[in-house]
């Protein structure tokens, strides 16, 4: 199923409007999983909203991943990195997002 646009951008900032009321305050390790239409939309919007110290990405497959790491890391002011296993990817994390 594909969603719009708008759809997607409100979903994401839903997502993190409340994902910012629940955390801690100070640096947050953010693990996603996936690499999706969403998850693109809601990077900007975590960076703009919570203090990321780093951003782990795990997805089913390893070229998304890698993809979505190259489109977003350039833009971004943290760490950006893929994590291929997911157990890795949320060891230590202060947010987890699966979308």
């Amino acid at each position: 199923m594909s969603s719009s646009p708008p759809s997607r951008i409100r979903t994401a900032a839903f997502g993190t409007a409340a994902i910012e009321q629940l955390v801690n305050p100070g640096p947050q390790i953010v693990a996603l999983f996936g690499t999706g239409k969403i998850a693109h939309e809601i990077v900007p919007m975590l960076a703009a909203a919570l203090d990321v110290k780093e951003l782990r990405v795990t997805s089913r497959r390893e070229e998304s991943m890698r993809t979505f790491v190259a489109a977003h890391a350039p833009k971004l002011s943290f760490d950006v990195r893929v994590v291929p296993e997911p157990a890795r990817a949320i060891d230590g994390a202060d947010v987890v997002i699966t979308l």
